[in-house]
């Protein structure tokens, strides 16, 4: 994203910040992959139907909507955790924790000599192939 809109974002932002993107462990391009999916086209398949139920987009609607779309999700949440489970690389996902990518973001802060960071962060979103 910062490839793409980095000159845009820098207008943006009046040149007073600098601009650093990664992903976290587990995230999008990172390797090795999580291997959740025992194929490729299993894992096509399974955000596809994330898709095409709309559980991408944001909640909107009246409580009983609301109700649906977060019953939804926790079917397809535990659906990835299970075939993470079953398929997935054991030993990356014991290292893909929310504190994992707290202490990476530490050391990123320390590599480059600041203590402080303003963070702006994206959800996941699987691509359609």
């Amino acid at each position: 994203m910062v490839l793409r809109a980095g000159n845009a974002l820098s207008v943006i932002l009046e040149g007073r910040y600098n601009i650093l993107s990664w992903d976290p462990r587990a995230v999008n391009l990172t390797s090795p992959s999580l291997k959740c999916f025992p194929t490729a086209g299993d894992g096509v398949r399974f955000a596809r139907d994330i898709e095409k139920l709309g559980l991408l987009s944001d909640l909107e609607g009246d409580a009983e909507g609301e109700k649906k779309w977060m019953n939804q999700l926790d079917v397809f949440a535990e659906a990835l955790v299970g075939a993470c489970e079953e398929n997935g690389e054991k030993l990356l996902l014991r290292s893909s924790s929310t504190a994992f990518v707290v202490r990476d973001m530490k050391r990123i802060l320390e590599a480059i000599g600041e203590e402080k960071l303003s963070y702006w962060g994206f959800r996941c979103v699987p691509s359609s192939p």
